[in-house]
């Protein structure tokens, strides 16, 4: 094994950068060399086939799910927003599962609608936190530099 392809052993390629359907791009990922992939919920659920049959073609492709990406807008909403960003949150989770995917990644807010209560962000993403974690997913939080509040550390 050379180091170039040593590295690329350690290495995954999100799905967005490649073009061409599901199959392709697995395809194209694995003949580079690399051993993951960083998916999308739109992988799946756009797959013709359907998620089981999208499932199926990631499981076969010799390839693991190294990240899933990118859960937006999730922190700092009001209550009837923030209730419908948890059931997103919830079907990323189960779609996570169905492909094995142990991370999570999560862009801070550049949501209109979000606040920039520290406390209520915080308290957000501890509930995130709280949700993945019986699955044995981690999560992995981005500050986004064109976030509303939450851009650097």
């Amino acid at each position: 094994m050379t180091d170039a392809t040593a590295t690329l052993d350690r290495c995954g390629i999100s799905t967005a950068t490649l073009a061409g359907s599901l199959s392709e791009k697995l395809r194209a990922a694995r003949a580079a060399g690399f051993t993951s992939v960083s998916l999308a919920a739109r992988d799946l659920v756009a797959h013709p086939d359907g998620v089981d049959a999208a499932a199926a073609m990631i499981s076969h492709s010799g390839l693991r799910v190294g990240a899933f990406q990118s859960l937006r807008d999730f922190e700092g909403l009001p209550p009837h927003l923030r209730d419908y960003k948890l059931e997103v949150t919830k079907s990323l989770l189960d779609l996570m599962e169905r492909v094995d995917a142990r991370l999570m990644l999560v862009g801070s807010s550049t949501s209109p609608h979000a606040s920039g209560d520290i406390q209520r962000i915080a308290d957000d993403l501890s509930l995130l936190g709280t949700l993945a974690t019986p699955r044995g997913i981690r999560i992995a939080y981005e500050p986004l530099a064109w976030a509303r509040f939450v851009n650097d550390y």
